[in-house]
């Protein structure tokens, strides 16, 4: 099959065998995500690198919607994003754009729906640019995944949020993939004990939406390795303890055009332009489809009803954490929603195609909250969804992300997800044991 896509002016499919050579890298690591968010892929010998970048590497069309019947699935490396791994470095990792044998793109990729809202926004103004900053929580827990990994970080007392103490003793593991992300030049600027016992969060610099995406896949495949070599596990899962925080993913966003930042207006309240107050009202206008997105499991509502540093109704504020988006300074907003389950590109895409509908219809995001959310305030401000069944519902009825996000992308997110809201209905839970056996 003739090759379908454009290489690296760099290093094109051909010369990926030699630079593996030159460089001492074995294997390299084709990955692709699924509409899961699943990182998947096939690891690859040197000697037939160059075969498989030009010509695709066939895969089984798995955690899509087709089933054995249908055709291969077709990946094609990004040598952009061709990473020596640092920790290990006879192998090497690159993320894949999908297409259908036939050489054409696969409808249903995420990757492919974030390009497309790169693409539209870019056209929206003179070359904007959507940049983010992630803020990556997760929990370091012991191999079964029940217990967090440092039990002394249970005890009673001050609380374990920013605590010195508990956060030396991980770390090793902690800075071990603080060192992976500074060699790549990420350039990661802290790590912090977050509010739960064994909970942490690791934050760098950010850089333009496919970027971070790629790297939002990366990092989660570090901490996997790194973790398990340390002999713990660590789980990005939004609520894998009842008594504690959940695991949210904040993100921090701006629109650039070259080096202007469209976001900023020092004359504007608190720091914003007319523009990034659109883009901000998309957001919240959108907001219960997105939590199918952005918050994608059963358990991403166990974070959302628990309330605790994470929102439950749809408002916006300055610099006040108790509310969905928070305007912590000038040139810049906070998007408190997702969770650490969130596909890498759909949360982007999703992000993108929910702004640009408020900049398109100039949307008015209403009165900024600065009470206390968790207080019920502002009065009569709407909840989000309290179950992913209510959020598909929502997705499937919003038109402006089903349609921005790729009618066969959503359709598959949501099928897959229908399926998982009907396994976890049909699974009898303890709770309902003790609460209903004798009624």
């Amino acid at each position: 099959m003739a090759s379908k896509w454009q290489p690296n002016k760099q290093l094109g499919p051909q010369d990926l065998e030699t630079f593996a050579g030159q460089r001492g890298i074995h294997y390299i690591l084709f990955a692709y995500i699924d509409i899961l968010g699943v990182h998947r892929g096939k690891l690859v010998p040197k000697s037939a690198v160059n075969k498989l970048a030009e010509d695709g590497g066939r895969f089984g069309q798995i955690v899509f919607r087709q089933s054995a019947a249908n055709p291969d699935m077709i990946v094609v490396p990004d040598l952009t994003t061709l990473i020596q791994l640092p920790w290990k470095p006879e192998f090497a990792w690159v993320m894949c754009d999908l297409y259908s044998s036939a050489g054409v793109l696969f409808e249903e990729s995420p990757r492919l729906a974030l390009k497309r809202q790169i693409e539209r926004l870019s056209k929206l103004g003179k070359n904007w640019v959507l940049k983010c900053g992630l803020e990556f929580e997760f929990y370091l827990v012991n191999k079964d995944g029940r217990d967090v990994a440092d039990k002394l970080d249970e005890r009673p007392g001050y609380g374990s949020c920013f605590r010195t103490d508990s956060l030396m003793r991980s770390s090793k593991v902690l800075t071990r993939i603080c060192d992976v992300i500074d060699q790549l030049q990420w350039h990661p600027y802290q790590i912090d004990h977050e509010s739960g016992s064994g909970q942490y969060e690791i934050n760098c610099h950010y850089t333009d939406a496919m970027t971070m995406a790629d790297r939002h896949v990366f990092f989660k495949y570090v901490c996997q390795s790194i973790s398990e070599e340390e002999g713990v596990r660590i789980t990005f899962m939004p609520k894998p303890f009842e008594a504690k925080s959940g695991n949210g993913l904040h993100v921090h966003v701006s629109i650039w055009e070259g080096d202007k930042n469209i976001f900023l207006d020092q004359s504007g309240e608190l720091g914003l332009s007319q523009t990034a107050y659109y883009f901000l009202a998309g957001v919240l206008h959108n907001a219960k489809a997105l939590c199918a997105i952005l918050c994608p499991t059963v358990n991403s509502y166990k974070r959302l009803v628990a309330a605790g540093w994470c929102p439950n109704r749809i408002t916006y504020t300055g610099d006040n954490r108790s509310h969905m988006i928070r305007i912590p300074g000038p040139g810049r907003f906070e998007i408190r929603l997702a969770d650490g389950a969130v596909n890498a590109y759909l949360y982007q895409a999703a992000v993108i195609a929910a702004g640009i509908d408020g900049i398109e219809r100039k949307l008015d995001p209403g009165r900024r909250c600065d009470g206390d959310g968790y207080k019920g305030e502002p009065e009569g401000a709407e909840y989000l969804p309290q179950n992913l069944l209510d959020a598909i519902r929502e997705l499937k009825k919003n038109r402006v992300l089903y349609e921005a996000l790729g009618v066969d992308c959503m359709d598959a997110l949501t099928t897959r997800k229908e399926q998982e809201w009907l396994s976890y209905m049909r699974h009898l839970t303890e709770w309902e044991c003790t609460h209903t056996l004798d009624c």
